[in-house]
């Protein structure tokens, strides 16, 4: 039994190599920009990018599209890929010498519907800059009344 059992696991398929992955530049990307990705694996192999597009709207082909091979030289092949121009995801995995490396998902988006960087609450910093001033000016108010009520009284 347990001879089977050992004889089953040197026939089941290999996986790859730790140092074997694939790595993209971002998780989500606008519609129509590129973005890339690099397969790492031993200098030398050969290493293709497979991408599968769902393809949610009938007027655009879904499908799966692999590339021409590259050699890794310095332990990484890099390819560009171009998102198309339909929301979707793009499901992404590395081939290095025929062996399947999983990769993960690009989420293509709107260009609307992606988040912004930078501050956006302008109005927050004017009402915030506004009350310091009257603030100031009130305390510059009450200070001139307290000192004018002083000098009154001394005199």
């Amino acid at each position: 039994m347990i001879a089977a059992g050992a004889g089953q696991a040197m026939a089941a398929p290999p996986y790859p190599a730790s140092d074997y992955s694939v790595t993209c530049s971002t998780q989500q990307v606008p519609v129509t920009n590129s973005f890339e990705c690099e397969v790492r694996g031993p200098d030398g192999a050969q290493a293709q990018l497979q991408t599968t597009f769902a393809g949610e709207d009938a007027d655009i082909v879904a499908g799966t599209v692999t590339s021409s091979a590259k050699e890794i030289a310095g332990g990484l092949a890099q390819f560009t890929v171009l998102a198309p121009s339909v929301e979707g995801p793009i499901d992404i995995v590395g081939i290095v010498d025929g062996e399947v490396v999983p990769g993960g998902e690009i989420v293509v988006l709107a260009v609307d519907t992606l988040a912004t960087t930078g501050f956006d609450s302008w109005n927050l910093v004017i009402v915030a800059a506004s009350l310091v001033v009257v603030g100031g000016a009130v305390v510059i108010i009450a200070v001139r009344r307290r000192e004018s009520k002083n000098v009154e009284q001394h005199a």
